[in-house]
């Protein structure tokens, strides 16, 4: 049986690149706030990734690097358990480990997809330790109680560097899995501070061919600007109401 409060000996990350052994409840945090980074919006692209073996998370370098050390989009790996096994309360097979260093937070979905077609069908399992988020719990989990695929978890407020595990309890030969990281957070063309949306940037109400203050709005070549106050418009200059002429 898969204990929900099971303390399991997982890879902590201090730091992106610095790895050291806790225990770590399985039992998910609740912190909807994050690690107060930017919000993750895919401005720097997806990443797909094929898992590279040994990656069994014993030292940092059994651990697969995906991205860069500021991802901000969403993530595919895909890879195979090579065995699945436990002893009743422990994953004793194949355990597959990963690193995301985003470098953004928002609300996240983890999927783990499995296409089993034994029966009976195989039982795949994942977790993900966000340290910056929760240095006490995971992140998010999917250990269910049944065979079914996919596992699924959305996760709200949940940033930085992650830690993942792909875990098979129970089945017979080698199991393929894809695992997704998708993001739902803010994104360039909404209300906040980027690019075609309304708050001080190009494209918005405060710059360059908008209605204020700037070279093409409102304010020039109306009456208080260049192309006022001189000959031919109707403020104290030669030829205008003001000045000789009128």
């Amino acid at each position: 049986m898969k204990l929900s409060y099971l303390l399991l000996p997982v890879l902590a990350l201090a730091a992106p690149g610095v790895v050291a052994l806790v225990a770590c409840g399985v039992v998910t945090a609740d912190d909807d706030d994050g690690p107060g980074l930017p919000q993750c919006d895919g401005a720097g692209g997806s990443v797909s990734f094929d898992e590279l073996e040994p990656n069994d998370g014993t030292t940092q370098a059994d651990v697969n690097g995906v991205g860069s050390d500021e991802s901000d989009g969403n993530v595919v790996i895909r890879g195979t358990s090579s065995s699945c096994n436990n002893d009743g309360t422990n994953w004793t097979g194949d355990i597959d480990v990963f690193q995301v260093n985003f470098a953004c937070q928002g609300d996240a979905t983890f999927e783990l997809k499995w296409g089993s077609t034994e029966s009976p069908p195989a039982d795949l399992d994942y977790n993900v330790l966000a340290s910056d988020w929760s240095s006490t719990h995971y992140a998010a989990v999917g250990y269910s109680w049944d065979t079914a695929s996919p596992e699924i978890e959305t996760v709200k407020g949940v940033g930085g560097p992650m830690l993942i595990r792909i875990m098979c309890w129970d089945g017979v030969g080698e199991q393929d899995w894809t695992f997704s990281i998708t993001w739902d957070g803010i994104v360039a063309g909404d209300d906040d501070d980027s690019a075609g949306d309304d708050d001080d940037s190009a494209g918005d109400d405060d710059t360059s061919g908008d209605d204020d203050d700037t070279s093409g709005d409102d304010d020039t070549g109306d009456d208080d600007s260049a192309g006022d106050d001189s000959a031919g418009d109707d403020d104290s200059s030669v030829g205008d109401d003001d000045s000789a002429g009128v």
